[in-house]
């Protein structure tokens, strides 16, 4: 009778050498690159139901938990824009368009995520519209990583904003930001020659 000698088997080692090394740091940098798509599949979204107060154009307070509607940027509250040839406070007018959107309805909002001002990023609905992609539609608000498809439909149908001439918020953020720090100076040593 023939007899086979078993030999025992080295487990084959795929992350050895230099070759290895390389795959392993590969997925980490597709890992790092792919989160931002991934997360809102991974992480469990937190559900955000309450009584509401709109702040501006694209924040809102759901039972005292502040939200910014992730993906666009509205106008801010004091800032102005020439509208069809005249101003118009369109921070306001943006305001007023989220709680004509919102219509009294009950507002649902889902976040995966908090800015560095702790409010919670989220997309947010009263009943089947969709507000965040509705505000860049109708043209108050400006896509802001996210929205691209709605805000062209809005420009190429002169809409909200599109109807005129504006400073894109982030900046009219930026330069008030601005105005206010250089002016520290004057303030402090009376400022003049």
């Amino acid at each position: 009778m023939y007899r086979t000698r078993f030999l025992p088997r080295r487990p084959i080692a795929p992350f050895r050498g230099r070759l290895g090394l390389f795959l392993v740091l590969f997925a980490a940098a597709l890992a790092w690159k792919a989160w931002p798509v991934l997360r809102p599949f991974v992480v469990p979204a937190d559900r955000h139901v309450g009584r509401l107060r709109v702040a501006d154009g694209d924040s809102l307070e759901l039972d005292g938990i502040r939200v910014r509607l992730v993906g666009i940027d509205a106008p801010e509250l004091d800032q102005t824009c020439t509208l069809t040839g005249a101003p118009h406070p369109c921070g306001r007018e943006a305001r007023e368009h989220l709680l004509h959107l919102i219509g009294g309805r009950p507002v649902t909002c889902f976040s995966t995520d908090v800015d560095r001002y702790g409010r919670h990023l989220g997309r947010c609905a009263a009943g089947d519209t969709k507000l965040n992609a509705e505000m860049v539609r109708s043209g108050w608000a400006v896509a802001y990583g996210g929205y691209e498809h709605e805000e062209a439909d809005a420009r190429a149908h002169g809409r909200g904003l599109w109807s005129g001439d504006f400073v894109w918020p982030q900046d009219f953020r930026r330069e008030k930001r601005e105005r206010r720090d250089t002016g520290w100076f004057e303030r402090w040593f009376g400022g003049g020659s």
